[in-house]
């Protein structure tokens, strides 16, 4: 059984009671409990413009449709991601390319991007970056290369809320302001930072993205006088369709319970920022462990997962075996992610060879158990049963 899975939802009565109090009322959705959401994310996190959706590849797929990704310009991504960064362009039946990424973090850089224009061989009109983990990626430098290139940044900021970037002049940006980048999406899946079942919101540097977002999501329904045809009876159901959106609809249900989780989201991230300090330190001692370790300033980092990187050669055991070993204890681990040019959806985009530091990172990498109900007592255990498991000394 286990004890300590990698990541799991925390759920609290007050939550309940806010699911409670929208059951009983007159909206199950497209009622006021979205804005309501809405407002809170953009307040709390630091997010700009957001747009409540259904899950986080509908925020994806809607951030590419803005950015004008489709079949004739193409998107390239970090092949070390979850499926959906590249799935919601192709969706759109647009060329897809890779980014290789540190070898250590996982992230794309610059130079990797670079690299990847250089090598590409159709036209792009955007390029996704992804916070893994939580940590964020060098927007600045990445938005110096898209300008280069006349594309559009966008930010999966999936693991990511509260996360911050220092800028080269010393300034911050919260992941999701598009401040730098141009749109921006979120996910809301029960292991992230805000549990809400399922959902997403995309965010946007435009205004007036933000209105032609909020309509796409819901089938391109547009309510606005201005857009009526001068023919046409004006009346309480009056609407104009004059862009094929989809129903990306976030419910008031789920708007409820995040609204609730939002309130305790600061004390949250606060909490996911000091288990991690306590597996850096208490890692640190183990034989052919590299810890997650925190980026130049702690604050920066969101620590949606906690992933290590191990020397299985050193270690003579498999990555199976390690977490085989680690269930029977009761410890929950996961591997984020198998590189995308792995899947034969993706063998076109290239071989593992082309990618050495997606490799690198994929070889070596395992999250182990992250959550804010876990005690600081839960990661020494965690711990200790890690070096048993690898058979060295935890000094």
């Amino acid at each position: 059984m286990i004890r300590f899975p990698y990541s799991k939802q925390s759920i609290t009565s007050d939550d309940i009671s806010a699911v409670n109090r929208v059951l009983a009322a007159p909206f199950l959705t497209q009622g006021p409990e979205i804005r309501k959401f809405e407002i809170a994310f953009e307040r709390v996190t630091g997010a700009r413009n957001a747009v409540a959706v259904s899950n986080g590849t509908a925020a994806l797929h809607l951030a590419y449709v803005a950015a004008g990704v489709s079949r004739s310009k193409g998107l390239i991504c970090p092949p070390v991601t979850f499926l959906a960064t590249a799935a919601a362009a192709k969706l759109l039946c647009a060329p897809v390319a890779f980014s290789d990424v540190d070898p250590i973090t996982g992230l794309m850089t610059p130079e990797t991007l670079r690299a990847a224009f250089e090598k590409v061989s159709f036209d792009i009109a955007a390029v996704t970056c992804v916070h893994l983990g939580g940590r964020m990626c060098d927007l600045s430098g990445l938005k110096e290369v898209c300008d280069e290139y006349g594309a559009l940044l966008i930010e999966d900021a999936c693991h990511a809320p509260g996360a911050k970037h220092t800028l080269r002049d010393g300034r911050t940006v919260a992941a999701g302001s598009c401040e730098i980048a141009d749109y921006a999406a979120f996910s809301f899946h029960p292991v992230k930072h805000i549990a809400m079942g399922e959902g997403g919101a995309v965010c946007c540097k435009r205004p007036e993205d933000f209105s032609r977002l909020s309509t796409l999501r819901n089938h391109g329904i547009d309510r606005s006088k201005e857009t009526l045809p001068i023919d046409q009876e004006v009346g309480p159901w009056s609407y104009v369709n004059t862009e094929i959106g989809w129903n990306y609809r976030l419910t008031d249900i789920q708007a409820a319970l995040g609204s609730s989780q939002l309130m305790r989201f600061k004390s949250s991230l606060d909490r996911r920022r000091m288990l991690s300090r306590i597996y850096d330190q208490s890692l640190s001692a183990i034989d052919h462990v590299t810890p997650a370790m925190q980026p130049d300033n702690p604050s920066e980092h969101s620590w949606h997962l906690y992933a290590v990187a191990l020397d299985f050669a050193c270690i003579g055991k498999s990555r199976s075996e390690v977490m085989e070993d680690l269930a029977v204890k009761g410890i929950g681990t996961q591997v984020h992610y198998i590189p995308l040019y792995r899947h034969p959806t993706y063998a076109a985009c290239g071989r593992s060879s082309d990618f050495p530091g997606a490799e690198q990172y994929y070889q070596n990498t395992l999250s182990i158990p992250l959550y804010p109900g876990l005690m600081p007592d839960d990661i020494d255990l965690i711990s200790h049963a890690l070096a048993e498991v690898l058979d060295t000394k935890n000094n």
